[in-house]
């Protein structure tokens, strides 16, 4: 099943109860009506759109972390060309359409809920196409292409080192999901090449 798929196989509203469960649940009416209308709007045009072939093999999942005890949703896509885990950032939207959805990600939260955290993931650059490609090029045209100094990279080394003295159970949890779900996002890419 791709995305459009799954999409397909659900209604706005069933989606929306967990829209409103995950994210929605500090704002006011108003914004929460907002967020209902612009989110209903851009359901309605992802469903009128013809899916690209899925070329790179790409494998989308939604998975639940924990962060201090609440819960953290990753929507995120494996590509079964590079095996790398790509952000939908960006991505125009009849390409994540035809991506394959995991089969563990429906399995453990239902069609609703994952529709609901993709469609969220898919809003944090807009709610429409035109607006996640403006908000991109405003990022590319912010870029600082200045060279970063030795100095800069000795800093940016030290924050990327990985201390396993300090890592909670939280972490190692975490960890455990992140390899459950790539390991099942790797073998589903795998048996659809």
């Amino acid at each position: 099943m791709n995305v459009q798929e799954m999409l397909e196989g659900v209604g706005f509203d069933d989606i929306w109860v967990y829209v409103m469960a995950e994210y929605c649940r500090e704002r006011t009416p108003d914004e929460a009506g907002r967020a209902y209308v612009s989110m209903k709007k851009m359901y309605g045009d992802l469903l009128s759109r013809s899916p690209e072939e899925n070329t790179d093999n790409m494998v989308l999942m939604v998975r639940r972390f924990s962060n201090g005890g609440i819960a953290d949703w990753d929507t995120a896509a494996y590509c079964g060309r590079d095996e790398q885990i790509y952000s939908l950032s960006f991505v125009d939207w009849d390409k994540v359409l035809g991506y394959e959805m995991l089969t563990l990600s429906i399995k453990e939260y239902g069609h609703e809920r994952t529709a609901a955290h993709f469609l969220w993931e898919l809003s944090k650059d807009g709610f429409t196409e035109n607006e996640m490609r403006e908000h991109r090029r405003q990022l590319e045209a912010a870029v600082d292409t200045e060279p970063v100094s030795l100095e800069e990279l000795d800093i940016l080394s030290f924050l990327g080192d990985d201390d396993t003295d300090f890592r909670s159970a939280e972490d190692e949890e975490n960890e455990a999901v992140s390899r459950r779900f790539e390991n099942a996002a790797e073998e589903q890419s795998k048996r659809r090449s």
